[in-house]
């Protein structure tokens, strides 16, 4: 599976994650990334959660995006954060709200390739 983008998360912004996340240290640097198949993760003190995009909501100068973890099993509370236009360059910024937008045209679909 191909990574279609990765977004270095700064610390600091990201401590309800991490605490969500179970992880001691919510300092630790984390990276959100998206997989070629629409499949998102979190990567936070060693640790890769997968996550599902539930909703977003764009705004001019940050986005927050609300995820559900999508391991088998996992029924937590959503990880809703927030991720700021001034944390991140020009060309991860814009590539970000597209891959955002491009999920949130699609309907909700299986992950699972013997479900349909």
């Amino acid at each position: 599976m191909s990574m279609v983008g990765c977004w270095p998360v700064r610390p600091g912004r990201w401590a309800d994650l991490a605490k969500a996340l179970g992880l001691a240290d919510p300092d630790a640097p984390a990276t959100l990334t998206l997989q070629g198949a629409g499949h998102w993760a979190v990567s936070l003190a060693g640790t890769v959660r997968p996550l599902r995009l539930v909703h977003a909501w764009p705004a001019f100068a940050w986005i927050t995006l609300r995820f559900q973890e999508d391991a088998p099993g996992a029924r937590g509370k959503p990880l809703e954060f927030t991720v700021w236009k001034a944390g991140l360059k020009e060309g991860e910024w814009r590539h970000l709200r597209r891959c955002v937008a491009a999920q949130q045209a699609m309907p909700d679909r299986s992950h699972n390739k013997d479900t349909p």
